[in-house]
């Protein structure tokens, strides 16, 4: 219970004590924060109240249960006895902390705890307050993350914030970029202040900003504030910075301004550049105005003058520096009676009435002068929207003004004159206009080239005299070309000649031509001064003005004096013309002949009367229908009326005029009078006769030229050129001769013309001693040059001058035909008039005549030539077909990268599979891409030396054709030099050597074989003489041993011994080629055994198909041998297949033919029978097909291949006459084709075997002759078993020692065939001489062969070494059985 501290007797007499108590727990319930009473000495929980019970969420009674540790959570006060050190700090005084709570839910939440010792009912007590402040901690912890961000910002940003109090004007905050753009540290700024920072503004800016910083300072800023300033700071070194402060007031809750937040930028950068920027667009826009023609002035507002461009300079005269800071009205530079006007208007802009306005004055320039300028004025405003200054624009408008008046004045008084006088008005108001000292209109005179006349001509406003002048070497030249021409100064320099610019001293010159309607100029206008002349576009466009008034006038001036020439010129005409003129009265026929008509005729008036009959009845009769037709068709359809006709004149015979003449007609359309001239034009048409005449001889000479190019025969030609001549050159009669050296005479080849009767019987010798040869074609046969005879009638050398003129020919023209220069013919051309061949003709005809010898050497050139194309093609058909049937292909290459061949002949498509064009023309092939990748360097190696060397090159090499296969070429080539000497090609020839190289590698494989089998031959040789001995002696041991250890013993050595031998026949089989019994066999035997063999020893997942047809030839071999080939090619293709296939094995009948047998060297001709074993096993690689029959060569695993099973097949095949052919594709398989020479017939004789049964010896002396030691010794103890006697000898010449010193003759001999000293068979030989009944055995390693030999020698029994002891027994008992008896 809390109790006041009031005395208990007041409280009495208010209240009831029970009612007490109840109003204060209420009171008590009622408070907003937790109230706890603890006990100071134990720290218990007394009492709470309900905010208490409501804020930890439990009742007061579990309250009073807990602890103070039960309600804090683990930070201190957190255990009983800290709270209680906590409770006793209340002694010394209240106490006020924060710390966490924690409800009964585990909610933990901030409290701000206060303590008080109080007294309660005399007991001391600890009232504890408790107040939930978990609102006030997050806003706390959210604004303090949110400054942390804030300051986390305003710390990366590059421009400084500020937060500055105004109650204390320091500095709260300011973000580390302060140091950065002003140079100053924080501290610096936060200690130095507002003072400090207003003591760094420029003194300029702070004069400005003062009242404002001044209100901060005063915190008055209740008024306006600006939120933007901008002043220069002075940076810590000492430089000033412009700086832009960006400004915001803080108030509090009652709007009273507490702080001030700002950002500082420094725009430094930014205001030099705008200052740079507007210093360049003031230079741009002053640059600008200086280049127009429009004077800048600057008025101040108070109007007085502070800017005065160069362009104001030049239009009034005054210096820049005279006129600064002066009013207009300061000084005499606008005319009085315009003064008012002007201050109007810059009134209206100074008070602001106006931006703009425009206003024409006139001004006095520094030499006094008046101009009339129009102004342009502007109001300049600056960044306050104050006025700060006007600008005016001026431009001179005098020269239009000028203009204006001008052409007033013009139209005004000058239109009413007309003619010299109008241009002398005119000149007086151009030169007044342009302020000139000179002005002058001229007209150019036609009929004097660049010459003028003037028309007016003033000079310091006086009319000056009219002259004639030239434009050579004036201005006025080029303007009457048609140009503007302007010089606004310095023309004499350019035109140091013109006198008339010289005498008038002028300086300037302005020129403009005057054009007429149809666009000729037909005059000038131009003026000249002493001054310069400004305004160039202004006073163009002004001259401009006068130019085409002028160019009317004069237009129409010229029209008037061309009629008034015309007048004078036709009254001139009648008299001064060359032909003459008459006119013709229609009505009354009388017509006037000129005194020139009549002179033309030469007849007087009395004898050429001026009647039109006069001059009808002297006019050609062929003509005067003619003409009468023309003037017919004159008068009645006006037509133009121009003829040509011939005039009978007084001197005799007829002369040719032209009349040209006009009618007039009335208005009826009736004429009435016709009025023309004659003209004299006898000359010109002999001209044009004469001329006709030499365009025929051209169109002669052509088409003979387009014959010369269209025919070929000679024969032809000339019939066609002699033709032509007379048809279009219209010649009497053109014939060409050929000197014939027999007769020497010319004799006609071909002729033309109406009188060819003329060549009849006639002879024309080209000698000069005969009367005959001294005319024109036999002195133009001897000299080469062409002779003319222009009056036959009189050439007295013409032999046959009256047969000439009987015909007509009056003239004649001879020209001679010589091809390669030497003469061989003459051109003889008739005319059927006198002098018909002058220079011009015969220059025409002598080129015709050229033309024809031309023709002539070019048909024997081409006649040459079509020989030698015909010989070259004989010849390139011959290469070709070369070419073609060579093996192989001839080529031309360039020497690059990839071999580009430029030619390659036909072969190339069988050697490479790729036409010929492929390579040559489209370049889709490239032959260097060809070759083998592993041999290119090799061959571009080989031919770079041979190139370098400038020799042959042979290189063999391989490539893929087209079709893929690969092919060996040979090839053989050098290089060939250009014109330069470089060599860039190579020429050669290629052939396929493909078969060539299997055969030779089929050669060098045999050949190996071959010194294999000579090496096997001697190791068989020399088993064999270990395994005789051992074999012999089993038989003998088996004979002594009886025990079945040792007879196991013995079978198992000779086993051993037999196998040895078997190796030893392999050896033997493809060393020797195979020793077998030879008989007729059928292979459908054979292959059934070998099946039978296959189904019983192969895997099952190997499938064997084995077929052979009835009809198979039979062949002759050994059975066996045959067997043993199909098992080990069968064994092979098992081994080929280890995870299953198919083998097939068949036989077939083949005939091999030549070309076949040509392709394998061991084949022959004939029938055959084919046996082949094909299996789909993996393949032989073709790295070692070529290796696959040398012996002990194998690809199998050590211990499964001996490397003889295909050796040894080869032998036995090449030992049945036949051969082996072999075709392997990796992955799909292998097939073997065996060859055998076939048996056509069918039949099959039975070999029928006899067994000779073994026979012991009677005591026979046998001698026995062998170089091995072991072998005489095992042989000779066999024969003495079998009751044999035996001597025996090392080698041949002992053998003869022996037989020659035993008193006894051996029954028999056995010898071995190689041996040193003397061999077998020469010990034969030796040994029949002596004794030719002797019966002989012979016995070698090397069966095959000598066997052969011994036979030769009569010898019928022979030993296969190794033997066994029954073997020779048994051929011992047949030799002495079958040997003859002797006495």
């Amino acid at each position: 219970m809390i109790t006041p501290t009031m005395p208990r007797a007041a409280a009495k007499n208010d209240l009831d004590v029970t009612l007490q108590d109840d109003w204060f727990r209420s009171v008590f319930d009622c408070l907003n924060d937790a109230v706890f009473i603890h006990d100071p000495a134990t720290g218990m929980i007394l009492e709470v109240n309900q905010r208490a019970c409501e804020m930890y969420g439990c009742s007061a009674q579990e309250i009073r249960r807990m602890s103070i540790a039960d309600l804090s959570v683990n930070i201190p006060p957190y255990t009983l006895e800290e709270a209680l050190q906590w409770m006793k700090k209340a002694e010394s005084g209240p106490q006020l902390f924060e710390w966490q709570a924690r409800s009964v839910s585990g909610r933990i939440f901030w409290v701000e705890v206060s303590m008080r010792k109080v007294e309660i009912l005399r007991h001391v007590r600890l009232v504890v307050t408790v107040r939930d402040i978990s609102r006030r901690k997050q806003t706390e912890s959210e604004l303090r993350r949110s400054e942390e961000r804030f300051r986390t910002v305003l710390g990366n940003s590059k421009d400084p914030v500020y937060c500055l109090s105004l109650p204390t004007l320091t500095y709260d905050y300011i973000s580390p970029a302060v140091e950065q753009v002003l140079g100053f540290s924080i501290e610096e700024c936060i200690a130095g202040g507002i003072r400090f920072m207003f003591s760094r503004i420029h003194p300029e800016d702070f004069q400005q900003k003062r009242d404002r910083l001044e209100k901060l300072m005063s915190r008055d800023l209740d008024g306006d504030f600006e939120s933007v300033l901008e002043y220069r700071f002075q940076h810590k070194n000492n430089g000033y910075r412009w700086i832009s402060d960006h400004r915001s007031i803080v108030r509090d809750s009652e709007g009273r301004p507490v702080a001030i937040i700002g950002n500082l930028r420094d725009f430094t950068a930014r205001r030099e550049q705008e200052e740079a920027l507007q210093q360049q667009a003031h230079a741009t826009l002053l640059y600008h105005l200086e280049n127009t023609s429009l004077a800048l002035v600057e008025y101040d507002t108070s109007g007085r003058i502070c800017r005065w461009s160069p362009q104001a300079e030049k239009i009034f005269g005054w210096k820049e520096a005279s006129v600064m800071g002066r009013s207009h009205q300061d000084w005499h530079f606008t005319h009085p009676d315009d003064v008012p006007r002007v201050e109007a208007t810059l009134n209206r802009l100074l008070n602001r009435f106006e931006s703009r306005n425009t206003c024409i004055n006139r001004n006095f320039t520094n030499d006094g002068r008046v101009i009339v300028c129009e102004w342009h004025h502007s109001a300049l405003l600056n960044e306050e929207g104050e006025l700060q200054s006007i600008l005016s624009l001026a431009s001179d408008i005098t020269v239009e003004k000028k203009v204006e008046e001008a052409l007033r004045a013009m139209a005004e008084g000058v239109d009413a004159r007309s003619g010299e006088t109008f241009f002398q008005s005119l000149c007086l108001q151009v030169a007044r206009a342009v302020e000139a000292r000179y002005a002058a209109v001229a007209m150019l005179l036609p009929e004097r080239d660049r010459m003028v006349r003037t028309l007016g001509f003033c000079a310091d406003g006086k009319i000056l005299p009219n002259k004639t002048c030239s434009l050579v070497g004036t201005p006025c030249y080029n303007v009457a070309s048609g140009d503007v021409c302007y010089y606004d100064r310095d023309v004499r320099k350019h035109f140091p000649d013109d006198q008339l610019l010289q005498e008038l001293d002028a300086n300037s010159y302005m020129g403009m031509p005057l054009h007429a309607t149809d666009g000729r100029v037909i005059g000038v206008i131009s003026v000249f001064s002493d001054k310069a002349l400004d305004h160039r576009e202004r006073l163009q466009a002004m001259f401009q003005l006068f130019a085409v008034r002028a160019a009317a006038e004069m237009e129409r001036h010229q029209a008037e004096m061309a009629l008034r020439q015309s007048e004078e010129r036709y009254a001139l005409a009648a008299t001064g013309s060359t032909g003459g003129v008459w006119d013709w009265d229609i009505r009354t026929g009388g017509v006037y002949y000129s005194a020139r008509f009549r002179e033309l005729l030469g007849y007087t008036h009395e004898e050429f009367p001026s009647l039109f009959f006069a001059w009808e009845q002297r006019m050609h009769p062929n003509d005067l229908p003619l003409v009468r037709a023309a003037l017919e068709s004159h008068l009645e359809y006006r037509k133009e009326y121009c003829i040509e006709f011939r005039v009978q004149v007084k001197s005799g015979g007829y002369r040719w005029f032209e009349a040209r003449g006009q009618a007039l007609w009335d208005k009826n359309g009736e004429p009435y009078r016709m009025a023309g001239s004659a003209l004299d034009i006898h000359e010109r048409k002999l001209d044009e006769q004469r001329l006709l005449r030499l365009n025929r001889l051209h169109a002669m000479s052509s088409s003979i030229n387009e014959a010369i190019v269209r025919i070929r025969e000679p024969q032809l030609l000339y019939e066609a050129a002699v033709n032509i001549a007379v048809e279009k050159g219209s010649m009497k009669m053109a014939w060409i001769g050929f000197y014939d050296e027999a007769s020497q005479v010319l004799k006609p080849a071909a002729c033309a013309g109406s009188y060819q009767s003329y060549l009849d019987g006639l002879t024309l010798i080209t000698r000069g001693d005969h009367p005959s040869g001294r005319g024109p074609a036999g002195r133009v046969f001897r000299s080469g040059t062409h002779e003319i005879s222009n009056d036959i009638e009189h050439d007295e050398t013409f032999y046959f001058r009256e047969r000439a003129l009987e015909r007509g020919f009056r003239s004649c023209a001879a020209f001679p035909l010589k091809p390669g220069g030497t003469p061989l013919g003459v051109l003889l051309i008739y005319a059927d008039e006198r002098d018909c061949f002058q220079e011009e003709e015969i220059r025409v005809l002598s080129a015709l005549a050229n033309d024809l010898s031309f023709a002539m050497e070019t048909v024997e050139r081409e006649k040459e030539r079509q020989q030698a194309i015909e010989a070259l093609r004989e010849n390139e058909r011959m290469i070709s077909t070369l070419m073609g049937n060579l093996p192989g292909a001839a080529y031309r290459s360039l020497i690059d990268e990839k071999w580009t061949l430029e030619f390659i002949s036909e072969g190339c498509l069988e050697l490479t599979g790729y036409e010929a064009d492929m390579f040559a023309s489209n370049g889709d092939v490239f032959f260097g891409d060809l070759i083998h990748p592993e041999d290119r360097d090799q061959v571009r190696q080989i031919v770079n030396e041979a190139v370098a060397a400038g020799k042959r090159f042979e290189v063999s090499y391989r490539i893929r054709t087209a079709e893929g296969a690969v092919k060996w070429i040979w090839e053989r080539g050098q290089g060939i030099p250009s014109e330069d000497g470089v060599i860039r090609h190579l020429e050669g020839f290629m052939t396929d050597v493909t078969e060539k190289r299997r055969m030779e590698s089929q050669s060098l494989r045999n050949q190996r074989l071959e010194s294999i089998g000579t090496l096997a031959g001697g190791v068989a040789h020399d088993l064999n003489n270990v395994l005789t001995p051992i074999l012999m002696s089993l038989s003998i041991l088996r004979m002594k041993l009886q025990q079945p250890r040792d007879i196991d013993l013995l079978n198992a050595m000779e086993n051993s011994a037999n196998r040895g031998a078997e190796m030893v026949k392999q050896i033997l089989s493809f060393a020797r080629g195979v020793e077998g019994r030879s008989m007729r066999l059928r292979l459908q035997d054979v292959l059934q055994e070998i099946e039978q063999l296959i189904h019983e020893t192969f895997p099952k997942f190997i499938k064997c198909r084995i077929s052979c047809a009835e009809d198979t030839w039979n062949v002759e071999g050994d059975p066996t041998q045959l067997h043993q080939v199909l098992l080990n090619l069968s064994v092979n293709a098992r081994d080929a297949m280890p995870s299953g296939g198919e083998l097939d094995i068949t036989a077939s009948n083949m005939v091999v033919d030549e070309q076949f047998a040509s392709m394998h060297p061991d084949a022959t001709t004939g029938p055959h029978v084919v046996l082949e074993v094909r299996d789909t096993g993996t393949g032989i690689p073709l790295e070692v097909r070529d290796r696959i029959f040398d012996p002990f060569f194998t690809t199998k695993e050590m211990g499964k291949g001996t490397g003889l099973g295909l050796a040894t097949t080869l032998g036995i095949v090449k030992s049945h006459h036949g051969f082996i052919d072999l075709t392997s594709r990796m992955g799909k398989g292998t097939v073997f084709r065996v060859y055998l020479p076939a048996k056509t017939d069918t039949e099959i004789k039975e070999a029928q075997v006899v067994e000779i049964p073994r026979r012991m010896g009677q005591g026979e002396l046998i001698l026995i002759v062998d170089d091995e030691s072991a072998i005489l010794t095992a042989t000779k103890h066999t024969l003495e078993t079998f009751g044999y006697r035996v001597i025996a000898a090392s080698d041949g010449t002992d053998a003869i020692a022996t037989f020659l010193k035993s008193a006894e003759k051996p029954a028999a001999l056995i010898t071995d065939m190689m041996m040193p000293n003397m061999d077998g068979p020469t010990l034969i030989q030796a040994l029949l001489k002596i004794h030719p009944s002797l019966p002989i055995i012979g016995a070698s390693g090397l069966s095959h062969q000598m066997q052969a030999q011994v036979n030769s020698l009569g010898v019928k029994h022979f030993l296969r070494k190794p033997y066994n002891a029954d073997a020779l027994l048994e051929a011992l008992s047949d030799v002495l059985q079958n040997a003859p008896k002797t006495a």
